[in-house]
């Protein structure tokens, strides 16, 4: 995880001088609120796993499409963000706006 934000240009000069990147990494239980995700995929998929950087705001899932699609409305966009028109749609389809 802290490579990922490192070698990742958009990521790293989100951080600011001196600061290093902060991961927490999590897997997602099958179980109380996480069963919900695991019920909205395949079956044999694996662990859902999700992976923070609270320095940055940068994450990554694993094994969940809908998780991934709340992380990015929750996270939303700013305005580096805002000049990329792909990451600019998963938004809109993420949070379920409509234009």
């Amino acid at each position: 995880m802290r490579e990922n934000v490192l070698r990742n240009e958009v990521f790293a000069k989100r951080l600011r001088p001196g600061e290093r990147p902060m991961p927490r990494c999590f897997l997602i239980e099958n179980s109380g609120s996480g069963a919900a995700l695991y019920s909205a995929r395949a079956k044999g998929e694996g662990e859902i796993f999700l992976g923070i950087d609270l320095s940055t705001g940068y994450f990554c899932v694993e094994g969940s499409e809908r998780l991934w699609d709340e992380c990015l409305a929750l996270r939303g966009l700013d305005e580096e963000d805002l000049q990329n028109p792909f990451l600019v749609a998963q938004y809109v389809a993420a949070a379920g706006l409509k234009g």
